[in-house]
């Protein structure tokens, strides 16, 4: 009987040591011994040190929790360092035109094309602004850098004809990628201004001119002649105004604001030296007139008229009035006073009807007495009975 119960505990002994091993309940005392000596040891209580508690499969002694993981056990799952992240929220965008309101110029009124006519980082669309002096304000002016005539939309993008990169086909965005003014939407290889004219005949191909246009006959045509009234062939501009030569009053002074108008017609811009464009009878040459004007611009006034300013006199008798020689309305020199009015001639010894006559007959009719003749004839009389 003894024999049968040491072999029950020799084999109760491997299977816990066997649990220990493959089981992951390994402790830190000695194991279970393969001694069959020490087989009632093994049954009773397992390693050295250990609390004796065959049921609990395991030695207690290195871990009194009993909780303590092997090494090897594996850690808790962790999320790959290439998972998924959630969806960030898409930026602001007030106007949905689909520029986040941190990068749109006028977040407050779509304009998916960013337009700034007058450079001033604020959106055509919300400035109140007027760049081509149209009076339409940029907000509301379709071309707000070109004083457009008409608001006809060909291709009904929202942006006019006069200022659209590609009037034929809806484009609302203006893509442009080389820069040239044709847009993406309308370029066409070998036709540089997509205007349905190879450019190796085109009169002007780089901007679009489909009438081919060329007024002077001169082989570059009208939209890009910089002198499209008077033939010049080889364009040329001295002062790079952009104003040909040939069409240039002032072709060495570059063109600036209004120094090449004409605005009194007088024949002389101010770039010729007019020095008063509002004033037909002032210009460099000029005819000096007596007006109070520097007529010939040589910054002097009426000169040339002597006698200017002195004392003179007009009318005669009582009509006469003192003045000064000053201009007249015509342009030439006389004497401001005016006579007074004539009256009516009595003998008073005055010019009275202002006719250069005194007291004329019958005023004048008697004569002085002739005393060498009346004296004797009144001595007769007086002496007479």
């Amino acid at each position: 009987m003894r024999r049968s119960l040491s072999l029950h505990a020799r084999l109760f002994a491997a299977a816990t040591a066997a649990l220990l091993v493959f089981g992951g309940c390994g402790g830190g005392g000695g194991g279970a011994s393969d001694n069959p000596e020490n087989g009632d040891a093994a049954a009773t209580g397992g390693a050295a040190g250990g609390t004796p508690d065959a049921a609990s499969g395991g030695d207690t002694g290195g871990d009194p929790g009993g909780t303590t993981p092997p090494p090897d056990a594996a850690a808790p799952d962790a999320a790959p360092p290439d998972a998924a992240l959630p969806d960030a929220a898409p930026p602001p965008d007030a106007d949905g035109d689909g520029v986040p309101d941190a990068e749109d110029n006028c977040p407050q009124a779509p304009n998916p094309a960013q337009r700034d006519a007058d450079a001033d980082t604020l959106g055509d669309a919300c400035d109140v602004g007027d760049t081509d002096g149209d009076g339409v304000p940029d907000r509301d002016d379709g071309c707000p850098g070109v004083p457009a005539q008409s608001n006809d939309d060909t291709d009904a993008d929202g942006v006019p004809d006069a200022c659209d990169v590609c009037p034929r086909d809806a484009d609302p965005l203006q893509a442009d990628a080389d820069a040239d003014g044709v847009g993406d939407a309308c370029e066409i290889p070998g036709d540089g201004d997509a205007d349905g004219v190879p450019d190796a005949r085109d009169n002007c191909p780089a901007v679009t001119n489909g009438d081919q246009a060329d007024r002077d006959q001169d082989g570059v045509g009208d939209v890009c002649d910089d002198c499209p009234e008077n033939p010049d062939p080889s364009q040329t501009d001295t002062d790079g105004d952009g104003l040909g030569d040939g069409c240039d009053v002032c072709p060495e002074v570059a063109l600036v604001a209004e120094n090449h108008t004409d605005r009194d017609g007088d024949g002389q811009p101010v770039c010729a030296g007019d020095c008063d464009d509002t004033q037909s009878r002032r210009k460099d040459g000029g005819l000096e007139v007596c007006d109070g004007l520097d007529n010939d611009c040589d910054l002097e006034i009426d000169e040339g008229f002597d006698g200017l300013g002195d004392v003179c006199t007009a009318g005669e008798g009582v009509c006469r009035v003192d003045g000064q020689v000053s201009c007249r309305p015509d342009g030439t020199v006389g004497c401001d006073a005016r006579p007074g009015a004539a009256g009516v001639e009595v003998c008073n010894q005055l010019d009275d009807d202002c006719d250069g006559v005194v007291d004329p007959p019958p005023c004048g009719d008697l004569a002085p007495l002739d005393w060498s003749v009346l004296g004797p004839i009144l001595g007769l009389l007086l002496l007479s009975p």
